[in-house]
């Protein structure tokens, strides 16, 4: 059984626990069309998913194995990724008012795009990264992930009147996290965790480049390579905070690591607790009254409700074998 990284659970139950955070306030608090005038849904969606994309990569395995093992771990990860999307997707879709084709050509469907877009990921890093005479060195192995995601960016490009279709496989989404998710997978290959992220000097850059590109960003707008960089910043700075402690125990890293074992469960289930209460009068109280502090404390407070709604919920569906199955290959 591969062993559990203490540190990567406690950075998933911190992105999850942001996601539900995102998603609070685009979805209860306020609508998806205000949520840019809060400061702390703007703070949050910045890096948010390019965390958990780049988490996702930096556990994936990329050791050669045959044809028929490599199959086996892609249908394995279709299972528990694609199932949820049309088990519980649909049904929130549905339940929100849309039909089935809305569901198809919407590109976030719904919340559950990045199900599917990670799900890609594994597919083009397995199909070119996992067989031994597509590896030579570090650096070549670096430019064939520049390349595809050159080679996506085009395909992107020329589909881009096909935008049902883009929407559809979730290719945009597929081109925009390639870097993060190979980025990851390649230190995690070449085992450059503790060069990079115990690196004080790399962690002094990326706060500075962090935390000026995102007051910039505040005042103007931003290119998306440029955005790129802010978000790698980001990450970059979160990862050493916690990389540095990852031989330490207590109370709330144990909580963090729990939650963080769950984030699948808490990911495909959040939704439907999202729209339980009517909560737009805090949101328009924080637009009224604007508070960074009292409204993270308040917004982080009401999602670690819904977070342990969800992964209970999880917990009692794994209780039944057939749901188990069906739902998590489990």
């Amino acid at each position: 059984m591969k062993e559990r990284l203490n540190y990567i659970d406690w950075l998933k139950g911190i992105a999850i626990i942001t996601v539900v955070m995102g998603h609070v306030t685009a979805f209860d608090f306020l609508s998806l069309t205000d949520s840019s005038k809060s400061f702390v849904n703007r703070f949050i969606v910045s890096l948010q998913m390019p965390l958990f994309i780049f988490l996702s990569g930096l556990v994936v395995n990329y050791k050669f194995e045959s044809v028929i093992a490599s199959s086996k771990k892609l249908l394995y990860k279709a299972w528990i990724l694609l199932v949820p999307v049309i088990l519980l997707g649909i049904p929130y879709a549905l339940w929100r008012g849309f039909t089935i084709y809305e569901f198809i050509i919407n590109p976030t469907k719904y919340g559950y795009w990045y199900l599917i877009t990670l799900f890609e990921l594994y597919v083009v890093y397995y199909v070119v990264f996992s067989y031994n005479f597509l590896h030579d060195t570090k650096y070549e192995d670096f430019m064939k992930g520049c390349i595809i995601w050159i080679l996506l960016k085009g395909f992107a490009h020329i589909n881009i009147n096909n935008e049902d279709i883009l929407n559809a496989f979730q290719f945009t989404q597929l081109v925009v996290y390639w870097p993060f998710f190979f980025v990851a997978a390649f230190i995690n290959r070449y085992k450059l965790q503790d060069q990079l992220f115990l690196n004080n000097n790399i962690f002094t850059i990326s706060l500075l480049i962090f935390g000026g590109l995102f007051i910039y960003k505040e005042y103007s707008s931003i290119d998306n390579l440029v955005m790129y960089l802010l978000q790698f910043a980001g990450i970059f700075c979160i990862i050493y905070l916690i990389y540095k402690i990852k031989d330490k125990n207590n109370v709330i890293l144990n909580k963090l690591c729990h939650i963080g074992r769950s984030s699948l469960d808490i990911y495909i289930l959040h939704y439907f607790f999202i729209h339980v209460a009517y909560m737009k009068i805090i949101g328009n109280y924080f637009l009224k009254y604007p508070n960074f502090i009292i409204e993270t404390i308040v917004t982080l407070a009401y999602s670690i409700v819904i977070v342990y709604c969800s992964l209970y919920t999880g917990k009692l569906l794994r209780e039944s074998k057939l749901i188990s199955k069906i739902l998590f290959n489990k």
